[in-house]
C-alpha cells in the first residue's frame, strides 16, 4: 500500500465510523459502504443499519465507536491493509478520491464591497464547488452541498481548499489571515496575519493581527496583537497583546491584556493586566 492509498484508507475509516451516510458525498458513501461490508463479512468490523454511523468495532467484549474506534484501528492497521488491497472497490475508491480531491472545494464568485471595521473591502464570495464533509459551529458533522454560498475572502490564500474548514456567508477573511484544517468560522472576521487551525470553532468574534488559534472555541470575543491560544474555550472576552492560553483553559466575560500566560485555568468575570503566569487556577471576580 502506497502513501496515497493509505491516505484514502484513513479517510474511509474516519467517515465510516464517525458519520451517517447523509453527512458525506453520495458517491463517497457508495464506495465506503461496499469496502466496509466486505470487512464486516471478514469479521473485522460490525455493521448496524442506523440513522447515524453504521459501522462500529468490537474489541474483545468492548464495543468501540466513533473516533475511539478510528484510533484503535489506526494502531492495528496491518490487520486491515491486506484486505483493503485485495478489494477492487477500495481501488475504485482511491481513483474516485484522486478526482474528488483534485476538484477545488470552493470557487470565487464576483467581487462585492463589504464594510469591515469601518473600512470598505472588495472581496470575493466563496461558493462550494462540490459536496464535502464539514462541521457546524457546534462541532456536529454536516455535508456542505455543491452550490452553497459561503463567506468572503480576498483570495484563495485566505481559506484552505483541503480539510473540512468553511466560513459562513456572514464571515470574512482578509489581509494575510488563513483558515485551515477543520476550522469553522461563523459570523466573524479573521484579519491581519492570523492563523486559525485544527478544529477551531469561531462565532461572533473578531480575530486580528498575528493571532494563532489552534483547536479552540471562541464566541463573542475579540483577540488582537500576537495572541497564541490552543485547546481552550473563550466566551464574551477581550484578549490583547502577547497573551498565551493553553490546555483546556476557560475564559468567560473577562479582559486579559499584555504578556499573560494561562495554562489549564479558568478566568471568569475578571480583568488581568501584564506579566502574569497562571496555572491550574480559578480566578473569578
Amino acid at each position: 500500500m502506497n502513501e496515497y492509498e493509505k491516505h484514502c484508507a484513513m479517510i474511509a475509516l474516519e467517515l465510516a465510523l464517525t458519520r451517517a451516510p447523509s453527512e458525506m458525498p453520495a458517491t463517497m458513501w457508495k464506495y465506503i459502504r461496499k469496502i466496509f461490508i466486505r470487512l464486516y463479512k471478514k469479521n473485522l468490523i460490525e455493521y448496524f443499519k442506523t440513522k447515524g454511523p453504521q459501522f462500529i468495532f468490537l474489541n474483545g467484549n468492548e464495543w468501540l465507536r466513533g473516533f475511539e474506534a478510528v484510533d484503535y484501528i489506526k494502531k492495528h492497521f496491518d490487520l486491515y491493509k491486506n484486505e483493503l488491497m485485495c478489494d477492487e472497490n477500495f481501488h475504485k475508491f482511491v481513483k474516485y478520491m484522486k478526482k474528488w480531491e483534485d476538484t477545488p472545494k470552493y470557487v470565487l464568485k464576483e467581487k462585492k464591497t463589504i464594510e469591515i471595521n469601518g473600512k470598505s473591502k472588495d472581496l470575493y464570495q466563496i461558493i462550494a464547488n462540490k459536496d464535502f464533509p464539514s462541521l457546524t459551529y457546534d462541532n456536529v458533522a454536516c455535508l456542505i452541498k455543491k452550490g452553497t454560498s459561503g463567506g468572503y475572502v480576498e483570495s484563495e490564500k485566505n481559506l484552505d481548499q483541503n480539510g473540512k474548514c468553511w466560513i459562513d456567508n456572514f464571515s470574512s477573511i482578509i489581509d494575510s489571515a488563513y483558515v485551515t484544517e477543520d476550522s469553522i468560522i461563523n459570523t466573524s472576521t479573521i484579519q491581519g496575519n492570523s492563523l486559525i487551525k485544527g478544529t477551531s470553532l469561531i462565532k461572533n468574534s473578531n480575530i486580528c493581527d498575528n493571532s494563532i488559534i489552534d483547536n479552540s472555541i471562541f464566541e463573542e470575543t475579540t483577540i488582537k496583537n500576537n495572541a497564541y491560544i490552543t485547546k481552550s474555550r473563550i466566551f464574551r472576552s477581550t484578549i490583547l497583546n502577547d497573551v498565551e492560553i493553553y490546555n483546556d483553559s476557560y475564559i468567560y466575560a473577562s479582559k486579559i491584556i499584555g504578556s499573560i500566560w494561562v495554562d489549564h485555568s479558568s478566568i471568569i468575570y475578571s480583568e488581568l493586566k501584564g506579566n502574569i503566569k497562571i496555572k491550574n487556577k480559578l480566578i473569578q471576580k
